[in-house]
């Protein structure tokens, strides 16, 4: 007897260079500030929002534009920072800056980077007056960076953000299954991004493309 089979979680490729970048009201000041690098005001930059609304990709964008190098909050040491700081273009990623815990190890990356006369671009869940910081000197550097907000999304942001997450897995729908997503599913950028993942997935398994009867059954039985 044959086992069930289940879709493999296939890797893909979001398409993450700048012009791929959807623009609107909620989004077009995080999207200015990658644009007008290196005229920053100063060496460090944070954007800020909600999950899934498009940090990393603009941390990417500015990546191919800056050649910074990407630093990995995880795994971030004193030495292996130093020799990061050493190498390379005078430009830093950071993603996720919650990550970092480790608070006299990010002041010294936020003065490394401004004695080296260089850049760095941070991304975050919440505005610098709102990160878990204590260390006086480092909450003042971070108040001093320019920051930006990415602001929930409006209803014309969501409904392209939902066609390019369906391109971007190579899934063809027709204009009637994004109709009927959108007044029904929570107004944000997360939830769009875990309607097409599960969609994807179901589609899969069934071997079926993406109609309103599938979208019925899989997010709004």
């Amino acid at each position: 007897m044959i086992g069930r089979q289940f879709p493999l979680a296939l890797e893909f490729l979001p398409a993450l260079g700048r012009a791929d970048f959807l623009i609107a009201p909620c989004n077009q000041a995080a999207a200015a500030l990658v644009d007008a690098w290196p005229d920053w005001p100063g060496p460090h930059a944070l954007v800020y929002g909600p999950a899934a609304c498009g940090k990393t990709h603009l941390l990417t964008a500015w990546r191919e534009k800056s050649g910074a190098s990407l630093l990995d909050p995880a795994t971030l040491s004193v030495d292996g920072l130093d020799r990061v700081l050493e190498s390379g273009v005078p430009a830093w990623a950071l993603d996720g800056l919650e990550g970092v815990t480790d608070e006299r190890l990010l002041f010294h990356l936020l003065n490394s980077v401004r004695e080296r006369g260089g850049h760095l671009l941070m991304t975050a869940r919440a505005a610098p007056a709102r990160l878990p910081y204590a260390l006086p000197d480092l909450t003042s550097r971070l108040a001093a960076a320019t920051a930006v907000a990415i602001e929930p999304p409006d209803d014309d942001l969501l409904a392209g953000l939902l066609i390019k997450l369906f391109m971007d897995r190579r899934l063809a729908v027709d204009p009637d299954v994004v109709a009927y997503i959108l007044p029904r599913i929570e107004r944000s950028f997360a939830a769009i991004h875990e309607a097409v993942t599960a969609l994807d997935r179901a589609g899969l398994a069934a071997k079926r493309r993406v109609t309103v009867a599938l979208v019925r059954q899989v997010l709004f039985q």
